[in-house]
């Protein structure tokens, strides 16, 4: 459903889509997420919202994705994420926050933020912010503890 001028997801809409594994939403008008606006999506694998105009991330709308592994954001316009919000995606492996609005989210400068954020990543999951690539490894409490700034 990429480049459909598609502004608004209503409540219940992806209701008896259990199979579903991806979805693009990317290139799309979409603002906010509301909250568990993807229930219905239990076995959703990768969710694509790549260049939409997202301003606002309900700390809920990702609630019923624990089977996740892919979750796409970069180029919105976000500011500011809830730690809490990325809680429940125990199989989240891939999250691209590159090219929105956030400040320079680095983990051993926002050490409170970050660890609730990431907690729940395993091994081998990427995270890209602005141009910065944390690369996760089997580390006790704080497995982002290897950073690197990418240039691309």
């Amino acid at each position: 459903m990429p480049k459909n001028e598609i502004s608004v997801i209503h409540q219940g809409v992806f209701r008896g889509a259990s199979s579903v594994e991806v979805l693009n939403l990317e290139r799309n008008h979409l603002e906010r997420l509301e909250e568990n606006i993807f229930a219905g999506l239990v076995g959703l694998k990768q969710l694509y919202l790549a260049r939409n105009r997202l301003m606002l991330i309900d700390p809920q709308a990702f609630r019923a994705l624990r089977q996740l592994e892919t979750l796409d954001l970069k180029a919105n316009s976000l500011r500011d994420l809830q730690p809490h919000g990325f809680r429940r995606l125990e199989s989240l492996r891939k999250l691209d926050l590159s090219n929105n609005q956030l400040p320079a989210l680095f983990p051993q400068v926002s050490k409170a933020f970050w660890p609730n954020v990431v907690s729940p990543l395993q091994s081998s999951a990427i995270v890209i912010i602005t141009n910065v690539v944390c690369l996760s490894s089997v580390v006790s409490s704080h497995p982002w503890r290897k950073c690197t700034v990418s240039n691309g």
